[in-house]
């Protein structure tokens, strides 16, 4: 896939489907994979998604909609910390992994 197509669609399985240079755009894919679909961007760290289709609603109510959610959430992941883009769990665990590294 073309790497300066920012969005990237994947199935629930985890199947890259799809690149778009629009949000817009990549709704109308998401619409069509269904449930459990993922909408990802280059710009987000951990490469989280930033729309899960059916559980963020449903794009084919409004491709605009999924637009300025994606929009709302890039931004927002540019402005938080790696440390608090983990889960308290994820924390534990990283922190559990350097105790047991450091121990040998």
């Amino acid at each position: 896939m073309n790497n300066k197509l920012p969005f990237r669609i994947y199935t629930a399985s985890g199947e890259l489907r799809g690149c778009a240079l629009h949000a817009e755009d990549a709704a109308s894919l998401l619409s069509l994979l269904g449930d459990g679909a993922t909408l990802h961007h280059d710009d987000v760290l951990y490469d989280a998604p930033i729309w899960t289709e059916g559980v963020d609603g449903y794009a084919y109510h409004s491709y605009d909609f999924v637009a300025s959610v994606a929009h709302a959430r890039i931004k927002r992941a540019n402005f938080i910390a790696p440390d608090e883009a983990t889960s308290k769990e994820e924390q534990r665990r990283i922190k559990e992994f350097d105790q047991h590294k450091s121990h040998h």
